[in-house]
């Protein structure tokens, strides 16, 4: 807030974790200034209206920063009908393969250039998962296959490595983080390569 006091974050729930008064009092309770002109927040059902209302938000240079919380949450329109809202209608999920992989790839491909032009910084969540793929590739892969790998430009992965307890009550955790920059997106790269 006191580097950008001119401009305005936007946090993209797609978890729909804050749905109460008191959600929102979290945020204040920890030092987020929640006014309208300072924090958007979007919650949307489908990863396309997710990802159109992220497209107009980096359209504007007043945004300074975009949290998209997260990425794994997110299920193509095509996949909704008969999700686990709909278990009790007794419907099967109708899921089409690949489909949110092409919706990340098309989107974030456009969306680089329009956060780069705007000075925007876009920090996505998303979650590794175990590979239980029967055709090989590594011990864990994450949504949105591989196509999410060519947009992102610096990648964190963080593991919890154990409890930090007092007592018997847990009270922190530690947690190992590995940084690398993508070897294979250009997101972010300067003239001089840096």
């Amino acid at each position: 807030q006191r580097l950008f006091p001119d401009k305005y974050a936007v946090l993209v729930d797609t978890e729909f974790v804050f749905q109460s008064a008191d959600d929102i009092a979290w945020l204040t309770l920890h030092g987020v200034d929640i006014s309208e002109n300072r924090l958007i927040l979007i919650q949307e059902n489908t990863a396309e209206d997710t990802f159109n209302a992220i497209m107009e938000i980096a359209t504007d240079p007043n945004c300074s920063v975009i949290g998209l919380d997260s990425l794994g949450n997110m299920e193509v329109s095509n996949n909704m009908e008969g999700t686990r809202f709909e278990r009790d209608k007794g419907k099967i999920k109708a899921d089409v393969p690949g489909a949110f992989a092409r919706v990340t790839q098309s989107t974030f491909k456009r969306l680089t250039n329009l956060i780069a032009k705007n000075d925007i910084l876009l920090v996505t969540i998303n979650q590794v998962r175990d590979n239980l793929s029967l055709y090989g590739g590594g011990a864990f892969n994450s949504p949105g296959g591989n196509a999410y790998k060519h947009s992102r430009s610096v990648v964190i992965e963080l593991y919890n490595v154990e409890a930090i307890t007092q007592g018997d009550e847990p009270v922190g955790q530690i947690v190992k983080a590995k940084v690398s920059r993508s070897k294979i997106s250009t997101a972010g790269v300067t003239e001089n390569g840096k």
